[in-house]
């Protein structure tokens, strides 16, 4: 996956396999705009919601709105620049498969 140069583009969320989260609709994210942070070095999913009693109608796939993970690769200036990105469930927290260290503008 390479970087997509434009922070204002931000990359939209092509698979969740959280199947439990209210956003999740045949492991698509209807989420209008997700948001990103770390904790325990890892870039989690601040939109997961297992509260499945409500349901969404909306169609669109989820797009990236803001990213805290500052040390990611695809992450300028708190918008992320992948062109799609994964988003998986381990142990309860919804995370980010794409989620990977940059060492100035290389990965690492």
């Amino acid at each position: 996956m390479t970087k997509n140069r434009n922070p204002v583009d931000s990359g939209a969320v092509s698979q969740c396999t959280a199947n439990n989260c209210l956003h999740n609709q045949e492991k698509q994210c209807n989420a209008g705009a997700i948001y990103f942070n770390v904790l325990a070095e890892q870039a989690n999913c601040y939109n997961y919601t297992s509260d499945t009693q409500q349901t969404l109608e909306t169609k669109e796939a989820g797009q990236v709105a803001q990213c805290s993970v500052i040390d990611c690769f695809y992450n300028e200036v708190q918008g992320c620049v992948a062109d799609s990105i994964t988003v998986s469930l381990t142990d309860g927290i919804a995370k980010c498969d794409t989620y990977v260290v940059a060492d100035g503008d290389r990965q690492i």
